[in-house]
């Protein structure tokens, strides 16, 4: 039996129409067949920014809180026996952390707003409030704006208050920028060259700060200064004092002393005030007389010392205060002869 050709036309064409729409079946995504794993689809994945966290007590940041639920729009994590749980995939711009805690463990359910970048991770620090402790209201942060050397620490004081009054809760932390890491009690560390900010926050409160990392430049030293810089024919006592920032650690200041002669003697200052990373180093010295002849009427010309200060971080590298070639000077005064007597 011949068919007739025309007759099969329509067949071929609802064969090739129900091949289309398999073939397209095919296509589907992982995960969107059953779900996948987490507790919820997974988000979009287009974007490149990343969130690495821990949950902590607001009251007692050591102590980590594993089993904590985390969600980002469709994602969930669980903090793990660490306390720690990570996104990937994020958007870029500010996402909302919903984190929320089995009942028997006391802690108040709560939402962070984390600012996130493309390419970036941001750190984050989840610090749970107690139910028994009042809610934290306002939060601030200081130095509002640092600059730190690559592989320096700075401290950041986190002040935290609930209605009105200091509270002992720590804030939560988020750090933008790829550009180092924080503890929760607010002790920064740079691991990155970069621009990046801290960000604490209570509630809807927050407070942020700008971190600028740059390569190791030594230590920053503060002006110098001589006290007195003018003493008598006599001489007398002098104290040599400069301030000094470093990160890694101060660990020698020399103030080096030009005598009128020319010739020159280092003289180690010590730790007055502060700390290794951010202190005043100083020393009193004995100048002595001014040694210079007099003339015949009496006069006396005055001497003058010279002082400089070298400064070396825990890492060999030196700074020098005042810079260029300008010297602090301290003056010993020439004599003058006595007045003439009276009626002379």
């Amino acid at each position: 039996m011949r068919c007739d050709p025309r007759s099969s036309i329509p067949w071929a064409l609802a064969i090739i129409a129900i091949g289309a729409y398999c073939s397209g079946c095919g296509g589907l995504a992982p995960g969107h067949l059953g779900g996948g794993g987490g507790g919820g689809n997974p988000p979009p994945t287009h974007g490149t920014a990343r969130i690495q966290g821990i949950v902590v007590d607001a009251a007692n940041p050591a102590q980590r809180i594993a089993g904590a639920t985390i969600r980002v729009a469709q994602a969930q994590q669980t903090s793990d026996a660490l306390g720690a749980f990570a996104f990937t995939h994020l958007n870029a711009g500010t996402v909302v952390l919903a984190v929320s805690f089995p009942p028997e463990m006391g802690y108040r359910a709560m939402q962070i707003a984390v600012s996130t970048a493309s390419g970036k991770l941001t750190q984050v620090t989840v610090a749970a409030v107690p139910e028994g402790i009042n809610s934290p209201d306002s939060v601030s942060i200081s130095p509002s704006s640092v600059q730190v050397d690559l592989g320096e620490q700075v401290t950041f004081t986190l002040t935290v208050t609930a209605l009105g009054l200091p509270s002992v809760c720590r804030p939560s932390l988020s750090i933008l920028g790829g550009i180092g890491s924080v503890t929760p009690t607010g002790v920064f560390t740079a691991t990155a060259k970069g621009t990046g900010s801290l960000t604490a926050s209570v509630g809807t409160a927050s407070a942020t700060a700008t971190i600028t990392v740059v390569a190791p430049t030594g230590p920053h030293l503060g002006t110098l200064s001589v006290s007195p810089s003018t003493l008598s024919a006599d001489g007398g006592k002098v104290r040599i004092a400069v301030t000094a920032t470093d990160g890694a650690g101060i660990e020698r200041i020399v103030a080096l002393i030009e005598s009128p002669d020319g010739s020159r003697e280092p003289v180690a200052l010590g730790l007055e005030a502060g700390t290794l990373t951010d202190g005043t180093w100083a020393k009193e010295i004995r100048v002595p007389q001014n040694s210079n002849p007099t003339d015949p009427q009496g006069h006396q010309l005055p001497q003058t010392y010279n002082v400089k200060v070298t400064a070396r971080d825990a890492r060999g590298k030196q700074a020098v205060s005042p810079p260029g070639e300008q010297w602090v000077i301290i003056t010993v005064a020439g004599l003058e002869p006595p007045p003439p007597p009276p009626g002379g």
